[in-house]
């Protein structure tokens, strides 16, 4: 009886442990196929990372770590955007492009996909000393971006 017990406080233990939210999930990119968004959310807050693996270098630059010194071919970079959640729409926030531009977007959350609606884009201080023009950050796109789940 104490096996059986203990067998099923771990099942529930694992259960709990591991339940994600509905829209949980690594999302794909409809810009690039080097591109996922990895969602998680509770009942009141949003947090998506932003994964690119699109940025070709040109061998202009070199990395050097305590390790040793390279020159990428691809740059790899995450944004980490988050904000609060009501029901299916979210309102996220955060640096993106390289710390440059701090933007805002609305996030209409589906089963298995997710829309993006761009809402506000401002130069942070990095923005500011190195001139990025955010209030074009949103141009280039066929707003909303659909990402639909992969995993």
């Amino acid at each position: 009886m104490k096996r059986v017990l203990a067998t099923l406080a771990l099942i529930s233990l694992a259960a709990t442990a591991f339940a994600g939210g509905r829209y949980d999930g690594i999302y794909a990119s409809p810009l690039s196929n080097a591109s996922w968004v990895s969602l998680h959310h509770d009942d009141v807050r949003v947090v998506a990372a932003s994964f690119n693996s699109t940025f070709r270098m040109d061998g202009t630059v070199i990395i050097t770590t305590t390790i040793g010194t390279t020159i990428p071919s691809i740059m790899n970079t995450w944004d980490l955007l988050g904000g609060p959640l009501s029901g299916n729409v979210a309102s996220i926030s955060g640096e993106f492009n390289y710390g440059t531009c701090y933007v805002t977007m609305r996030l209409v959350l589906a089963d298995g996909s997710f829309q993006v609606f761009p809402v506000s884009s401002v130069q942070t201080a990095q923005g500011r000393r190195t001139n990025v023009s955010c209030q074009n950050a949103f141009q280039g796109a066929n707003w909303p971006l659909t990402f639909k789940r992969i995993f």
